[in-house]
């Protein structure tokens, strides 16, 4: 994934990484931030959301009932359909699915933490949670190491940082994903060539559209 190619990139070359935010630095975002050393965020950014997501799930098994449909699922294996919601849901189908959650959520928390030493678990635990907040209460509470900056500020810090004398000729450079011809072709149809990448986690086919996610989902 990104933050851990980040990570390998910076203990191979031995060069510090610094994060920029101008926007949102939600959930998935905090995590990939969470590979830089520092971290610095414009006026207008909002940054945290270190929380996963999985849903919602809607169970609609009554409302077939009334409509007089009935639905069928063929299955193989202990809680294959977990969640089918043509059906009444059984006690505790759902308790690996949870299991699995806790698991990635404990991940995140430990990405953060060790990023983020001002953050502890116990503190994103019970009192921040998965809340969003504004770039100068977010560098109080540790998720960032300096609000109302600028672009050109983080670029300067970065350069003194890797010993870089702004006063001579330098070159920032913008890496993108390559394209061809080919590319150009098919990349309204296919993700593969079009320099996409998509991480899925498949729990059944039919949560196919609803991945296990680290994403800012506002209520």
């Amino acid at each position: 994934d990104i933050y851990s190619m980040l990570k390998q990139y910076k203990e191979q070359y031995k060069v510090p990484i610094y994060a920029y935010v101008d926007g949102l630095c939600a959930s998935g975002g905090m995590y990939i931030a969470s590979s830089a050393d520092k971290i610095f965020a414009s006026p207008s950014s909002a940054i945290g959301s270190v929380g996963v997501i999985y849903g919602p799930f809607f169970n609609i098994s009554q409302t077939l009932g009334k409509v007089g449909v009935e639905a069928r699922t063929l299955t193989e294996g202990i809680d294959k359909d977990a969640l089918n919601p043509t059906r009444p849901w059984k006690e505790g189908e759902d308790q690996w699915i949870k299991d699995l959650i806790a698991f990635s959520y404990n991940r995140f928390l430990d990405v953060v933490t060790q990023a983020r030493p001002k953050l502890t678990k116990d503190q994103l635990l019970h009192v921040l949670g998965a809340r969003m907040f504004n770039c100068v209460e977010a560098e109080k509470l540790g998720y960032i190491d300096h609000a109302m900056s600028s672009r050109r500020e983080t670029l300067l810090a970065l350069m003194q940082e890797a010993h870089i004398d702004p006063a001579h000729p330098y070159q920032v450079v913008q890496l993108e994903a390559r394209h061809n011809w080919l590319n150009e072709l098919v990349k309204s149809q296919t993700s593969i060539l079009s320099g996409k990448i998509e991480h899925r986690f498949d729990v059944s086919p039919m949560h196919e559209r609803a991945p296990l996610s680290y994403l800012y989902q506002p209520q």
